[in-house]
């Protein structure tokens, strides 16, 4: 019989593995080792626990998720469709370019042998059933935004460039934004936080480590690009930044990293206590 931690009344912690601290010298490792030394290191307050998403939390971004594999999925059957068309010598309708409903039609009309026309039809069949799952999955996302995330829903999509894919993925991936204290932790998360090498009189560098939530920094990244050419105050951060190196692709990451902390600060329903205090000793001065 299984017994959900969620519905006992156990006093339990989710520890990342990954956060675990590790020795460099070869050891024995036994299940009684390791469970002391676990057992030790969180009576020491050396493991963080990480934060459970609800089950309405987490359902909430299995279906956001969803939407982002469909929209993958409706992607690479256009390539295959346009890869079918250029490997057998047939010409690509110019409708093709938008795919819509009328290119679908479009491509079942072309004049090819019956052979081909199955494979094709069987594409453009695969292509309609992903787009009518697409329609469905976005309606059904819209409806569960509205209950759960009214008010961060408009005013995320309030920033330019800020669309209902990029303010739904936030919303789901965060799930709980008032957990984390301080910006650092929001774009450590996401991945998007600059991580410094330095070892003795070396020059410490800066670098972006790919880790954190894959999904929603490369739909930041997207949302960023169109941040910058819409708002003069991104275009202008994004001069600055590549006046420093000339490199478009960690400009955008920079913008990215302060699109997510206004994103972040608009998520939340009341603002992070170090900003309070911070307003409150700027009225009180």
């Amino acid at each position: 019989m299984k017994i959900s931690l969620l519905s006992s009344e156990l006093d339990a912690s989710i520890i990342a593995a990954s956060r675990i601290p590790r020795g460099y010298a070869a050891a024995a490792k036994k299940d009684r080792l390791d469970a002391v030394k676990l057992a030790t290191y969180y009576a020491r307050g050396l493991l963080r626990p990480i934060a459970v998403p609800t089950i309405e939390q987490e359902s909430y971004r299995a279906l956001v998720r969803r939407r982002k594999r469909i929209a993958e999925s409706r992607g690479k059957i256009e390539q295959k469709t346009k890869g079918f068309l250029l490997a057998s010598g047939f010409d690509e309708p110019d409708i093709i370019q938008k795919w819509s409903l009328a290119a679908s039609a479009d491509l079942t009309a072309l004049d090819v042998p019956p052979q081909h026309h199955m494979a094709l039809a069987s594409m453009v069949r695969e292509y309609l059933f992903m787009l009518s799952e697409d329609k469905m999955v976005r309606a059904e996302i819209r409806t569960v935004t509205k209950r759960m995330h009214p008010e961060p829903y408009k005013r995320l999509t309030s920033v330019v460039g800020v669309g209902e894919t990029a303010a739904t993925s936030f919303l789901a991936e965060l799930f709980s934004p008032e957990r984390f204290n301080r910006p650092e932790e929001v774009t450590s998360y996401l991945g998007l936080a600059p991580v410094v090498s330095q070892s003795g009189g070396s020059t410490a560098r800066a670098r972006i480590r790919p880790v954190g939530q894959k999904r929603l920094r490369g739909i930041l990244v997207e949302a960023a690009w169109q941040w910058t050419w819409r708002d003069p105050e991104a275009k202008e951060l994004y001069n600055r930044h590549f006046a420093k190196h000339g490199i478009g692709q960690k400009t955008i990451v920079a913008v990215a990293h302060k699109l997510a902390i206004k994103l972040w600060r608009l998520a939340m329903d009341t603002p992070p206590a170090s900003m309070g205090d911070a307003a409150s000793r700027a009225r009180s001065a």
